[in-house]
């Protein structure tokens, strides 16, 4: 009994890093698992509240349910591939678009349950958001086809596409109204159920963003869990080697026990329950080191400012995969530990406690004293560790882009995450006339076929500048529904040219589809995206027309942190003695509010304009200023200047005079002053002489036809205009528009079209107005002697030269020139004024605490497994020092010190180590190449297979080999420790 009592429960110092390192190996594997299901589960939390209320597939007509139009909790929408549209004269635009049937009842389900409408069938013909000038669209009907009329639909987020035809449901199947007759039998469409009646697989998400980050973080558990499994073999591997020494130190113990008559059986249960004691105790304390060492690391994230809202306790659902673990590693230390003593067991009595661990030295590579057993436990523990790292390495990598947008950047200030961010996409036009390749795109997340995958909006030649992309097969998208894929996702989804694929929304409810026409190959995660055009990709996360989430840039810009002066607007005439207002635009760039005061001139007039301008924003100044001479001036506020025409204070300007008037037609000009005041002036032509009224106006009549002259006059200033009186001309309104000569990027402008009926009766138009952003067909009806408006919004506009145009019956009526300006100046401004910060948007949150918590879980992971190997080397070479306590013990005794013998075994884990490394290294590149095989190493949508670059595994292996010394130094440290006489009797216990 006394001997089974010291054999279990006494235990050495050897036996105390055993524990410890069972601990140190059990607590990786128990917070693996606590932060592998606190992330599942938190994911799983945050996707209830943005959960999809719906998904879509693509169907075929023959499919079940589909031919009646009978889907259970669902709706069939009908669709086809139909021309884009025709204009009056029956020209073709050469685009082919999308027409889907609905009906009032299928519209109003989707409004119900989805929460963004589908656009119901009008009465007659077809709708689209913006019609243009087409007028009518080429769909079938009974045997053949028919035009059929295009209406305008009202503006909003819809469930499809702005650019989808929506018609009704017959129509669309090919029903003729006169003869009930169907073109065609293979009609297919989509089908739109409700999300909480359908697998998860079954179908796109129409709001997949979430769902996104809960398949992404189950694919990190499974990776996790996997990489949990290598405890099991390094803890086995621990306690076998350290039975093997407790069998060494008890081997005249078990002769006796032999000799004496006891059994096998009886020496073989007992070693096997003392190992399983020292796992059992090193289960208990590693589950202890792992909850503290979690939680720790969970505060000290939160701590540091890391986005996590991880709660790491041990649920029910954590234990049940925790204790099914701890079995099998009290099980593979139980049988690790009777397999260690068996060779002693199944020895002859007599030959027990015969040594056979001497090693000759052969070579110089070969140890001094430690033998080269110690390779395979070591080795088995540094895998474990290169292993961890490679991954860890690979994911961060992968991943590292998505956290941060990749390369410079540029996102919202104050935005928490890229997808959470929205910045004009004329910026990018800022850098790239500064010479940088800059491409504005729009990051979406959805789900198809079960696996997450990213979209990508972008403007593929702008893409593929700043990704180094280049097409292997295919072509280039050209169209809005047009797309490419990368090679590796195309390979993870089996995708080819020439595939169709049904997109969900992002972040809100949407649902297209995208004809695949060509396959990219490109480095890092680029390579694993669906590139889609940017106005696709904005309906899937419901962005507006002019805004990306980011703007990427191929090279870096230096920033400028100072206040700078990006535009001055200042009316370009004025009269003088009359108030001017000066307007300066001002951005602050960086994150702190600044207080400015700016030099500004007009003319001679001088002054400071100060004012404070918050964080990263732009802020607008005023001055008001009164101009005391007539001529050029000049107006600067800052480094910026602008020049303005100073005319008389009596001059005034003449509106509504059109260039071609019929004869004998009466019609009203308008005299105002450049306040916009109504003048009091004499209106001369013809040997007639007309006085404005108190509004400004008069009326004149052109009795023969020819060029006549009008002079008016006000207060001594005197103006000319010419009007062609033909006998072919029309009572036409008179179009201008009223818009700045010039903006900058960061502005918004807003020209407007005034349109003036200078008759004495009511004209009606129909006006073409084009411009940048902006492609409209309007109605005029304008009644004698008014005015209509109609303001242009075509958002921020990239650096450039623009126009804006009106056109009525083919003939361009009025033009005015726009001109954006951007140069270094601004583009430095906005490098320093683009990052990352506190976002405030839910999606954001949500999307920078799914980050957050996987970069926890990466540094908890990688934290547990360095302390795991350290400890696992260290008792895989406290095995080989031990057995060589005899040797260490001669050492000492015939006069080397402390320092020469830690020199020697320095010397030997330097060349066991390397060794070891070595295999290490390769094992690990073995199991990372398993786990990309198996899929495993698919994480967000990204392929994050280690390239095992050169430097990396450098890096890498020194840190192993390091490990390994580190190790044979706290194995020896004992040792050194003992008195000489003691190694040479019995060796340290």
């Amino acid at each position: 009994m006394s001997y089974r009592r010291q054999l279990w429960f006494e235990f050495s110092r050897r036996d105390h890093l055993t524990v410890l390192t069972v601990a140190v190996a059990v607590a990786f594997f128990t917070s693996t698992v606590m932060v592998a299901g606190a992330v599942a589960g938190q994911t799983t939390a945050i996707a209830a509240d943005f959960g999809t209320p719906g998904v879509v597939s693509a169907v075929d007509a023959e499919s079940e349910g589909v031919e009646d139009q009978s889907v259970e909790d669902g709706v069939y929408l009908p669709a086809v591939t139909v021309d884009g549209g025709r204009v009056d004269g029956g020209s073709a635009d050469g685009d082919r678009r999308i027409l889907v049937g609905a009906s009032n009842a299928s519209a109003a389900w989707v409004r119900d349950t989805v929460g963004v409408p589908l656009p119901g069938p009008p009465p007659r013909g077809v709708s689209v958001e913006r019609p243009g000038e087409t007028t009518s669209v080429i769909v079938p009907s009974g045997s053949t086809t028919r035009s059929v009329r295009v209406v305008a639909r009202d503006g909003g987020r819809t469930v499809v596409p702005g650019d989808w035809y929506v018609g009704g449901s017959d129509l669309v199947r090919g029903v003729d109204s006169t003869d009930g007759v169907r073109a065609s039998e293979s009609t297919g469409g989509y089908v739109i159920r409700n999300a909480s009646t359908v697998a998860a697989n079954d179908g796109t998400p129409l709001q997949g963003g979430l769902a996104f980050f809960a398949a992404a973080t189950r694919g990190v558990r499974a990776l996790l869990t996997v990489t949990s499994l290598g405890v099991g073999i390094l803890t086995a591997g621990i306690v076998f080697s350290v039975t093997r020494m407790t069998v060494r130190d008890h081997r005249r113990t078990i002769k006796v026990i032999r000799v004496t008559g006891g059994s096998r059986r009886r020496v073989l249960v007992d070693f096997a329950v003392r190992a399983g004691i020292l796992v059992a105790v090193g289960l208990a304390l590693g589950y202890a080191f792992g909850v503290i060492g979690t939680n720790a690391a969970v505060n000290v994230a939160v701590f540091a400012g890391l986005p996590t809202s991880l709660t790491t306790r041990v649920t029910a659902e954590i234990a049940a995969t925790l204790l099914p673990g701890y079995v099998v590693v009290l099980a593979l230390g139980v049988v690790a530990g009777a397999l260690a003593a068996l060779p002693s067991v199944l020895a002859n009595p007599a030959h027990v406690d015969a040594d056979r661990d001497r090693e000759s030295a052969d070579g110089r590579f070969s140890p001094t004293v430690l033998s080269w057993r110690v390779l395979w436990p070591a080795a088995s523990a540094l895998t474990v560790f290169v292993t961890v790292v490679l991954v860890v390495a690979a994911v961060g990598g992968a991943l590292g882009p998505l956290v941060a947008g990749g390369g410079q950047t540029l996102s919202e200030p104050g935005a928490v995450h890229p997808v959470a961010s929205n910045v004009p996409t004329a910026y990018a036009g800022v850098f790239e006339g500064s010479g940088v390749e800059a491409s504005p795109e729009v990051l979406a997340f959805t789900v198809l076929d079960g696996r997450a995958t990213l979209v990508r909006g972008a403007e593929y030649d702008r893409f593929a500048a700043v990704s180094d992309a280049t097409i292997e097969a295919g072509r280039t998208p050209s169209a809005r529904h047009e797309a490419v894929v990368g090679a590796d996702l195309a390979a993870t989804l089996d995708l080819g040219v020439g595939d169709t694929v049904t997109l969900g929304g992002s972040t809100t409810p949407a649902f297209t589809s995208v004809d695949v026409v060509g396959r990219y190959d490109a480095p890092g995660y680029h390579d694993d995206q669906l590139v889609v055009s940017l106005p696709t990709s904005r309906h899937l996360t419901g962005k507006a027309d002019d805004s990306v989430h980011f703007v990427r840039l191929d090279d870096r810009v230096d920033g400028d942190d100072s206040v700078r002066v990006i535009d001055v607007t200042v009316p370009e005439r004025v009269a003088v003695g009359d108030p001017v207002r000066v307007t300066a635009s001002v951005l602050n760039p960086t994150n702190e509010p600044q207080s400015v005061s700016l030099p500004a001139r007009f003319g001679d007039a001088t002054t400071r304009i100060e004012a404070d301008v918050p964080a990263s924003e732009t802020s607008t100044l005023d001055w008001t200023v009164t101009p005391n001479a007539t001529g050029e001036q000049p107006v600067e506020v800052g480094d910026v200047t602008r020049t303005v025409s100073v005319v008389p204070p009596n001059a005034v300007t003449v509106e509504g005079l059109p260039d071609r008037v019929p004869p004998n037609a009466t019609l009203t000009v308008v005299v105002r002053t450049l306040s916009g005041s109504p003048a009091n002036a004499t209106v001369a032509f013809d040997d007639q002489t007309r006085k404005t009224g108190a509004d400004g106006r008069t009326t004149v009549t052109f009795a023969t036809t020819g060029t006549r002259t009008l002079v008016v006059e006000h207060d001594g200033y005197e103006t000319t205009t010419t009007v062609e009186v033909a006998a072919n001309a029309t009572r036409s309104l008179t179009y201008d528009w009223n818009a700045p000569a010039s903006v900058t990027p960061l502005a918004r402008p807003t020209p407007a079209l005034v349109a003036t009926n200078p008759w004495n009766q009511s004209v009606t138009e129909t006006v073409s107005i084009g411009g940048p952003g902006v492609q409209t067909t309007r109605t005029v009806t304008v009644p004698a002697g008014g005015r209509d408006r109609y303001v242009a919004r075509p958002g921020r506009i990239a650096p450039g030269s623009y126009a804006f145009t009106a056109t009525v019956d083919g003939r361009t009526v009025v033009s005015h020139a726009l001109a954006v300006r951007g140069d270094d100046r601004l583009a430095a401004a906005l490098a320093s004024r683009a990052g990352t910060g506190a976002g405030s948007t839910g999606i954001g949150r949500a999307i920078a605490t799914v980050f957050g918590n996987v970069q926890l879980v990466l540094a908890v992971v990688l934290g547990f497994a360095a302390l795991m190997s350290v400890a696992g080397t260290a008792a895989a070479f406290a095995y080989d020092v031990h057995a060589k306590h005899h040797e260490l013990g001669v050492y000492r005794t015939v006069g080397a010190s402390r320092t020469q013998v830690l020199r020697v075994l320095v010397g030997d884990a330097v060349r066991i180590g390397t060794v070891t490394t070595a295999v290490a290294v390769a094992a690990s590149g073995l199991a990372v190449a398993a786990l990309d095989h198996s899929g495993l190493l698919r994480l967000f949508g990204v392929d994050v297979a280690p390239g095992l670059a050169p430097g990396l595994l450098a890096i890498t292996a020194g840190t192993a080999l390091a490990l390994a010394l580190a190790g044979t130094v706290v194995a020896a440290v004992p040792v050194l420790r003992a008195n000489p006489i003691s190694l040479l009797e019995r060796g340290d216990r």
